[in-house]
């Protein structure tokens, strides 16, 4: 039986998958799997480098917490074209409400 819990820090669809085994692992809205462990050998997977074991005073807490950090640093971080429409749109708000408040200084002198 595989038990199924919504991840803490990110968003919905963020789901680990725990199996009887003591083996589970962290998996996309998508599907995608990104993380993995297995207790019973005390190993994790890591998206870039693969198996490793996990140290001696390692939880499985401290695992999910290392993968989550990971997932948001490295997969749902804002792409630099993303940043870069944002800081567009912000700027041309600011532009046009300068522009506004320069119209309302002229018409109040």
């Amino acid at each position: 039986m595989t038990k199924q819990t919504q991840s803490k820090n990110l968003p919905d669809g963020w789901v680990w998958h725990e199996h009887d085994d003591s083996s589970g692992g962290l998996r996309s809205p998508d599907g995608k799997s990104y993380f993995g462990f297995d207790l019973m050998t005390r190993e994790y997977h890591h998206p870039r480098w693969g198996w490793s074991p996990m140290c001696v005073n390692d939880s499985l807490a401290q695992v999910k917490a290392l993968a989550e950090k990971w997932v948001q640093a490295n997969v749902l971080k804002p792409s630099l074209t993303e940043t870069l429409k944002h800081a567009k749109v912000q700027a041309a708000s600011a532009n046009k409400t300068l522009t506004q408040l320069g119209k309302e200084a002229d018409i109040a002198r």
